[in-house]
């Protein structure tokens, strides 16, 4: 009987799409602040059930800039309630940033599940060109490429490759200083509970690639009430437009 159960658990673990999170980026320039609303994340691998604490994680989410900074560790979020499809409606922040210190660099995404008794556990992970981050109009699903058993405190990464290098002109048509994010400390994490949503459905069909993007359409224009749905300056130069 138990071979059985563990023989569904696996087959469900091969039918379940990859998992993803959904996240939206932009830098505040005269804030010197780049700023990570962190929404949600969805179809994430169960717990291991044997460990006596359910199916369901408790995910938390860490993000880093790569190749890292000094003065901007990683942030985190604080563990959602044990879900597959956790909400966290999360704003981060790095702050003392210029464009020079963004050129060709990238946000890691880590998700753990902080289960009890023992270190976290790495669900999945991304890694997001600030590039291809900031050409988005709004929040987007970002594929998590999910992986084996490693510590919450391993380095990162030694280098970044592949892309095209940032330029100091990406940045400079980014957002400028809104009174809302005035609460946002140098390297801070705040809930933002006016952002909050309801997760919806997905499809059941995978995703291609681990950094493929895919723009999550809701009934409801949650991005326009985040604070600063906007497109990034290499589109304007690349179209000869104004930014709208």
């Amino acid at each position: 009987m138990l071979r059985i159960q563990e023989q569904d658990r696996a087959e469900r673990v091969r039918e379940r799409p990859p998992a993803r999170a959904q996240l939206q980026v932009w830098f505040e320039m005269e804030l010197r602040k780049l700023v990570v609303v962190l929404i949600a994340a969805d179809d994430l691998p169960p717990r291991d059930h044997t460990l006596g604490y359910g199916d369901e994680p408790e995910a938390f989410a860490r993000i880093r800039l790569l190749p890292s900074l000094e003065t901007c560790p990683p942030v985190e979020t604080d563990p959602a309630s044990a879900s597959c499809s956790p909400v966290w409606n999360a704003t981060l922040g790095f702050g003392g940033l210029t464009a020079d210190l963004l050129a060709g660099r990238a946000l890691e995404l880590t998700l753990w599940d902080a289960c009890p008794g023992i270190d976290p556990v790495l669900i999945g992970e991304c890694t997001m060109e600030l590039e291809k981050a900031f050409a988005e109009e709004r929040a987007v699903w970002w594929t998590l490429e999910e992986r084996g058993t490693r510590s919450a405190n391993a380095s990162p990464r030694g280098s970044l490759t592949g892309g095209r290098a940032l330029r100091r002109g990406d940045f400079a048509s980014q957002r400028s200083i809104s009174d809302d994010m005035d609460s946002i400390g140098e390297c801070a994490s705040l809930l933002h509970p006016d952002h909050a949503w309801v997760a919806g459905s997905r499809r059941g069909s995978s995703q291609s690639e681990t950094l493929e993007v895919e723009v999550y359409q809701l009934g409801k224009d949650f991005s326009r009430s985040l604070p600063g749905s906007r497109r990034s300056s290499f589109q304007q130069q690349e179209k000869g437009s104004p930014i709208v």
